[in-house]
């Protein structure tokens, strides 16, 4: 609690400024005065008293003010600076005016600049009485020196508190540094051995691992954002924003935490919310904090996003966002505490639910950056609502680029059913169907939507797959066997994903699936894949943008002081075929970039001898243009703008993952992907069936050690995992799901940068049927029917077309020893069973 002194001393204590305004005014000049604080502050003396100016005791001031010196104003020489009222009745009855005493003395005010500080004091008694005066010497000597002793406490305060400022600063950026860079060890060579084959006992152990490593960057990263919001260090971006995608993806980040409770993310959104321009992180960050917050404190129900427009002007637009829960609720004394740093509901909670207390205080700060303020209300035993609101800029452009559906949708049918027992998962697809101008029935179990559905004509049918009763399986199969469920789509909805229950959902023959939560966008994509084939081309598209590929060919410059970074920054380099020469600090690395040409160079902002930003500086002072890119654990000072101001390209923040490397490389460096592990040679194997998938995958571990063997479970997900894999050779079913095998080929046969992968098809189409044609018109090497000898005629071949490729060489042995080692293989799998999927 801080106290102003002044206020509790018997004197008046006036600050002026340069200019001759009132700074500080304290309670005895209130009192004396008659003028309140806020009546005189700001003003200057002579406005408030006229004809003061003309006296000597105001022009003795203006003169010490400007000489910089102190000064004394006596009664008896300079009569009175300010017509003050006297301190007693009775003196009162005898003067009209205080006689006063006035002290003055220059002084630096931290928050006010330099001025003079006054202290007045009431010296009518003495003035009519000198006795009096003589017998308060002694009181009014020590009073002096309390005073005195005081400002100079507070001054000592003031540069106490401005050295502490500064080293807060500093102990916060070197306790990132000193954090993140283990941290950066410890979560790195986790990832690199989660890439190699592993007993599932040590997969196990590692994902512990690398969770905990997540869990305790977090906490730090909590921290270090609530310290730069409160040192005003935290700015926003302003970039164009998908805000229904952002939110989706914090739902789809998060999912994974609700797979063992009985819990549904839901998200609702209003459908005509115009493009935006924000901050993505900050945004993705409030809801990543609220939603977190929601499930770690719900055991059982739903919790729900929602964004709705309030506010629509032709320059902005004000967002009102929510997200509730059916949790255990906050009491109402607590509501507003909540949002204090380093504060839960009680001890217990904390205990139990675990958590700093941060994520509240700055969803609060974050949003109040953003023109609003969160508020939150509950009802214990129920569940909590924090709801906000933003003001977000309109953007000229949308980034996504998407399709016009609201055109596309009017071709489309119009009339759906939805079955789910979640009331408010009926309630939010309802209405953003309707939004679509789709007529919608709604049925809240299996057995209201199945009379439903043979009372009327659907064209088609939303299934929750995990329902009481009658689950959605079931629903589809019944559907199926019914008159008319043969021409409805049928498309499975379900709050949980994994493979297993993907593998099942697109085996069991729905036309489609969504994952809970899903917007209006998905709805609408979902609507066209059934019925327009929108997406295919959009596919196609991606694949064609995505830019070619070259394996190791950038020479590479590391400057890292920090052994175990310099071996991990190395690893996952030649993870991507690529070798880097190594400085250990920012002399060695200006040495080496002026004497030798690099393709690009990783500097450590933090190093000994040199940091980074110097040696950035020094390089450009050079002529040196290559790409130079910050490795910085440096949250406070080592942010963008430090690093741009320094002549860096970019910067990755510590700890560094290979994506971020990955990036970084395709970003500056013409595309430059290469391979994920250089084994030689790199297999896509693309089939919706996974025990084809199994059996090829592990013969082919067995026969062809060499390879990188990648898995697609049809060709819309080879489309996306082509993005960043460049496959010498593709294994494919011809029959698939999304996009089937020969779609696919047609796809990538039309971008430059596959026209001349290899292919083996593979099918269980009869001899003669017109698809297997298409097949080899889009240049299928081999087309394999499916029999039980298909796994000798796959690795015959994968030998053929190994002995053709640009320095391929073929590894695997013919004949006995080949199917030695593949019996082997086998064997091997059905012990471990481990997983498949990439």
């Amino acid at each position: 609690m801080q106290i102003d002194i002044s206020d509790y001393i018997n004197q008046g204590v006036v600050f002026l400024d340069d200019a001759l305004r009132v700074r500080m005014w304290n309670r005895w000049m209130e009192t004396h005065s008659g003028l309140k604080s806020d009546q005189i502050v700001g003003k200057r003396l002579e406005d408030c008293y006229e004809g003061i100016a003309d006296r000597s005791a105001y022009r003795q001031l203006c003169l010490a003010m400007e000489n910089r010196t102190t000064i004394v104003l006596s009664p008896s020489l300079h009569r009175y600076l300010i017509p003050l009222k006297p301190g007693s009745t009775r003196l009162a009855n005898e003067l009209e005016f205080m006689q006063q005493m006035v002290r003055g003395c220059m002084v630096s005010d931290p928050n006010n600049g330099d001025g003079m500080l006054l202290f007045i004091t009431d010296t009518t008694e003495n003035y009519l009485k000198n006795k009096l005066i003589r017998e308060n010497v002694k009181e009014i000597t020590e009073r002096r020196a309390e005073l005195e002793m005081a400002r100079n406490l507070l001054e000592e305060k003031a540069k106490a508190l401005e050295q502490s400022n500064r080293y807060k600063s500093e102990f916060l950026a070197n306790m990132s540094h000193e954090i993140r860079t283990p941290m950066n060890g410890i979560i790195g060579f986790t990832d690199l051995l989660l890439d190699d084959e592993l007993t599932a006992e040590q997969r196990e152990f590692l994902e512990s691992i690398r969770l905990s490593a997540s869990n305790l960057l977090m906490i730090l990263n909590d921290i270090l954002d609530l310290s730069k919001v409160e040192a005003g260090m935290l700015s926003l971006e302003s970039i164009p924003i998908e805000v229904e995608q952002q939110i989706l993806n914090v739902n789809e980040l998060l999912r994974s935490q609700i797979d063992q409770k009985p819990v549904e993310l839901l998200c609702r959104f209003q459908a005509d919310i115009p493009p935006l321009r924000g901050d993505p992180t900050r945004l993705r960050q409030i809801f990543t904090n609220l939603i977190g917050n929601a499930i770690k404190f719900t055991l059982k129900g739903e919790i729900v996003s929602s964004v709705t427009m309030v506010n629509d002007t032709t320059t902005h637009v004000i967002l009102e966002c929510s997200v509730s829960d059916t949790g255990i609720g906050i009491p109402h004394d607590k509501l507003n505490t909540i949002f204090d740093a380093f504060t839960q509901v009680d001890g217990s909670t904390t205990r139990e639910f675990g958590g700093t207390g941060l994520g509240l205080k700055i969803c609060r700060k974050l949003v109040n950056m953003m023109g609003g303020d969160v508020v939150a209300t509950s009802v214990p035993g129920h569940g909590t609502t924090f709801t906000f609101q933003i003001q977000l800029e309109k953007s000229a452009v949308t980034e996504s680029g998407d399709v016009d559906y609201a055109r596309s949708l009017s071709t489309v049918p119009r009339r759906c059913l939805i079955i789910d027992d979640s009331t408010t998962c009926l309630e939010i697809a309802a209405d953003m169907l309707r939004e679509l101008d789709i007529d919608v029935d709604v049925a809240n179990d299996g057995t209201t939507g199945l009379r439903l559905f043979g009372e009327t004509h659907y064209d088609f049918v939303l299934v929750d797959i995990k329902m009481p009763e009658i689950d959605g399986f079931e629903v589809l199969k019944r559907i199926r066997q019914s008159d008319t469920g043969s021409k409805a789509k049928l498309v499975a909805i379900s709050g949980y994903q994994n493979q297993s229950i993907a593998h099942r959902i697109r085996v069991s023959g729905f036309d489609h699936c969504m994952y809970k939560p899903f917007g209006i966008a998905s709805l609408k994509k979902m609507i066209m894949r059934l019925y327009d084939g929108i997406d295919t081309a959009t596919e196609a598209a991606f694949v064609a943008a995505t830019p070619v590929a070259h394996v190791g060919d950038l020479k590479l410059l590391l400057a890292e002081d920090n052994a175990v970074n310099q071996k991990l920054l190395i690893k996952m380099l030649a993870k991507m075929g690529h070798t880097a020469e190594i400085a250990c600090n920012g002399k060695d690395a200006v040495n080496m970039a002026t004497s030798k040409s690099y393709d690009l160079v990783f500097m450590d902002v933090e190093m000994p001898v040199m940091g980074g930003l110097d040696a950035t500086k020094a390089l450009r002072e050079a002529g040196v243009t290559c790409p130079v890119i910050a490795l910085t654990a440096n949250a406070m000072s080592g942010d963008r703008k430090v690093c741009i101001d320094a002549g860096m390209t970019d910067y990755v923040t510590k700890p560094v993952s290979g994506n971020a490397i990955r990036d970084i490389l395709r970003k500056y460096c013409d595309g430059c992907v290469p391979a994920d592990l250089p084994r030689g040679k790199r297999l896509l194997l693309v089939d919706d069936n996974l025990q084809m998938v199994e059996m090829l995958k592990t013969g082919l571990y067995a026969v062809f050690p060499q390879f990188e063997v990648k898995i697609a479970s049809d060709g819309f997900a080879a489309c996306t995992l082509l993005g960043s894999f460049l496959p010498h050779l593709i294994i494919l079913d011809i029959q698939m799901p999304k996009m089937d095998g020969i779609e696919f080929l047609r796809t990538i046969r039309n971008n430059r940068r596959f026209d001349a992968v290899r292919t083996i098809a593979l099918t269980g189409l009869p001899e003669g049927d017109p698809r297997l044609d298409s097949a080899r018109e889009l240049a299928v090497d081999t087309i394999i029917f499916k029999s039980n000898a298909v796994m000798g005629e796959v690795t015959q071949g994968v030998n053929d077309i190994l002995k053709t490729l640009e320095n391929g060489t073929c590894i695997a042995a013919a004949g006995e020893s080949a199917n030695k080692r593949l019996t082997a293989g086998l064997a091997t799998t059905r012990s471990a069973r481990r997983s498949i999927m990439p």
